[in-house]
């Protein structure tokens, strides 16, 4: 739902081995909290699921705190989609998004990067705050024991972050919504764009917003080590960009998919770390290729 959580619409989803299909219902990026969608009724027949919904606004005498909010709401259902019609009270018809061809692999994980401002312990969580380049903050909790504070043990305030988490049940925090947090990816430090243990492999330009790369290698890999620890992709600042990175069935090419759009103009440094061939001796520290995105 990263893609489309910024824009009114729909997208659905069939998990094939359960056979239970899903639709997430979005109204788009709000400015303040308390805006909500309800699902009123669905109807399924022969050439038509027909969902309606109903969109729910913020109390007027209540004092709200100027943070954008991305409401939703999922439906589950046993019925096959096919033809999917999404409307409100009003009639308002809203939009489709096709999910294959924006990458999402799983609907109800999204992502987000930004500088943390913050982080909080209260009632057994442990709450971070994360603001983006619009100055607009999220809210992520993890539950607060051991294994949590090892994933925030290396954070440093007012670095970049890029946050992994959940679009399920939120947790209250000063009145602000916060999201279940599943993972974080620390920033690069920005030397390893000009150390010479990494081999440059040649800069690509031109590049579209959606663009896959593919790595091709001449022996099998192990699935084990493609992972987002050895191949990873980061801005110029340093910070991680979300990639899903999938072995083929040979085993021999490794596929990077973005979880979110590259942004036009801009550049990006992905890295493949020598772990990802440890059966294959190599010399240096792994691989590193400049690329640019110039196509929306």
């Amino acid at each position: 739902m990263n893609f489309n959580k910024n824009n009114e619409g729909f997208v659905s989803y069939t998990d094939n081995s359960s056979n239970k299909s899903y639709i997430a219902v979005m109204g788009g990026e709000k400015p303040t909290s308390g805006y909500g969608i309800a699902v009123k009724a669905v109807e399924d027949s022969e050439q038509q699921v027909n969902v309606l919904v109903e969109e729910t606004s913020p109390d007027n005498t209540v004092a709200l705190s100027q943070i954008a909010s991305y409401p939703y709401t999922i439906i589950e259902a046993d019925v096959p989609l096919h033809n999917i019609a999404v409307k409100n009270s009003d009639g308002k018809n809203y939009s489709y998004y096709d999910i294959q061809r924006s990458f999402q692999p799983i609907i109800g994980i999204s992502w987000a990067s930004g500088n943390l401002k913050s982080i909080y312990k209260e009632n057994n969580f442990i709450f971070l705050e994360i603001q983006n380049s619009n100055g607009v903050s999220q809210f992520f909790y993890l539950n607060d024991n051991e294994e949590s504070e090892n994933k925030i043990k290396d954070l440093k305030l007012n670095s970049n972050v890029t946050i992994k988490y959940a679009l399920g049940t939120p947790q209250k925090y000063n009145n602000n919504s916060s999201f279940p947090l599943t993972e974080i990816l620390l920033p690069v430090d920005k030397s390893s764009f000009t150390d010479s243990k990494w081999q440059d492999l040649s800069f690509q330009k031109n590049l579209d917003k959606n663009m896959q790369l593919t790595l091709y290698y001449d022996k099998e890999l192990s699935k084990e080590n493609v992972n987002n620890t050895n191949i990873y992709v980061v801005d110029s600042d340093g910070t991680r960009i979300p990639t899903e990175a999938s072995l083929s069935d040979d085993k021999k090419s490794i596929r990077i998919i973005p979880l979110k759009p590259y942004v036009a103009n801009q550049t990006y440094y992905l890295f493949i770390t020598s772990d990802v061939t440890s059966n294959i001796k190599v010399s240096n520290q792994g691989y590193r290729m400049q690329f640019q995105v110039s196509v929306q």
